[in-house]
């Protein structure tokens, strides 16, 4: 299966790189009036022996085949390949993926010109309107709106009954929306990375998949929102700051994500401090199965200091992937806490960090190999 998967693919990349050609070639043939050598002129300059096809062998592949091609496309490449015959003329409307990306248009000038930028932003949003009323196709499978104008966009509103087949939404870098409201959409993910939005959410409660990549915002006021929203939320992952869960209490108590299984954790700008601050969110989550920690660090001189304890027991952790381990205090905090509290627990995976891998490795395996139970099976990477 995975052979024929490979072949389609690259019968597939061939045919992309020739539909790229001709389009190429169109452009290049309707620029040159002058001096041109007509294809008769240059067969027959050609020896007898040599045999040359003119046949369009593209054009007599399926509609839904050509249509299938174009989905792999820009728009801007769909749209060239209707000069290409009357078959083909209309064929890039009924394309099941649109990818619109403004910033190939967009000059170097043009971006470093506030007003011009403007203008151009406007022109293409403009385009982008008029493609989407052209389009034919009762499926969209893939929507792509790539802009370099995110400051323009300040309110956004994605409401239903229009987009109740929305599945799959990510909303990346506009940092300065006001206003974000997801209203009576039938949403399966949900994907944020950018500074924290006016997010206003209602009857979003099809959602088992979110990512939020907080710029700036505090954890523990998105928390809230997204347990009462996110109800059948099963996989969370979330980027923040070190410096957001200090104010944070350990015992601070967040509403339950009662359906929660698999929660991803990366925690930027660290130092040496304790990660306790992030087991509220862990302890709120009282069916997580799998739990992936990754830490990126600002600052690798560790710390003396004592190890905090705390008690909560995990009565359904059982694998726990815990990345860029240093070996100093904030370690063996978190990891003395998931190792005593996760009563299921069947894996602790370490991966050291990478810039000092052998004395990372040999800390883990010292340090842990002393605290953790026979029954988990420990995996230094």
């Amino acid at each position: 299966m995975d052979i024929v998967l490979m072949v389609c693919f690259f019968i597939l990349s061939v045919l992309l790189i020739i539909i790229r050609m001709h389009c190429s070639r169109r452009k290049q043939n309707n620029s040159c009036n002058t001096n041109v050598v007509s294809t008769g002129d240059r067969l027959s300059q050609l020896p007898d022996e040599v045999i040359v096809s003119t046949e369009d062998r593209l054009s007599q592949l399926p509609d839904d085949v050509i249509v299938s091609i174009l989905s792999q496309l820009t728009i801007r490449e769909a749209v060239q390949t209707s000069s290409l015959s009357t078959q083909w003329q209309y064929l890039w409307m009924h394309a099941t993926r649109l990818n619109f990306d403004v910033s190939k248009f967009i000059t170097w000038e043009t971006s470093f010109n506030p007003r011009l930028c403007k203008k151009e932003g406007l022109r293409h949003i403009n385009l982008f309107n008029n493609v989407v009323r052209l389009h034919k196709s009762d499926v969209l499978e893939e929507f792509n709106l790539s802009f370099p104008f995110h400051s323009l966009l300040t309110h956004l509103e994605i409401l239903g009954p229009s987009c109740l087949k929305l599945k799959d939404l990510e909303i990346s870098y506009c940092n300065n929306l006001d206003i974000f409201k997801i209203h009576n959409v039938n949403l399966v993910s949900f994907k944020y990375i950018g500074r924290k939005p006016n997010l206003h959410l209602q009857n979003v409660k099809s959602i088992v998949s979110a990512d939020f990549y907080m710029v700036d915002g505090l954890v523990h006021e998105l928390i809230p929102k997204l347990t009462t929203h996110f109800t059948q939320l099963v996989t969370l992952s979330l980027a923040f700051s070190i410096l957001r869960t200090d104010l944070i209490p350990y015992d601070y108590s967040f509403p339950m994500f009662n359906n929660l299984k698999v929660l991803a954790l990366k925690i930027k700008d660290m130092i040496d401090v304790s990660l306790l601050g992030v087991t509220p969110l862990i302890e709120a989550s009282p069916y997580l199965q799998n739990l992936d920690i990754q830490l990126e660090w600002y600052k690798t001189t560790i710390c003396k200091d004592e190890i905090e304890r705390k008690k909560y027991p995990h009565e359904h952790l059982k694998e726990v992937k815990y990345s860029d381990y240093l070996g100093g205090i904030a370690d063996l905090i978190l990891t003395t806490y998931l190792i005593e509290n996760s009563v299921a627990l069947e894996t602790f995976i370490i991966d050291p960090l990478k810039c000092d891998d052998q004395k990372a490795r040999g800390l883990a395996r010292q340090q842990l190999q002393e605290i953790i139970p026979k029954r988990v099976k420990l995996v230094i990477l």
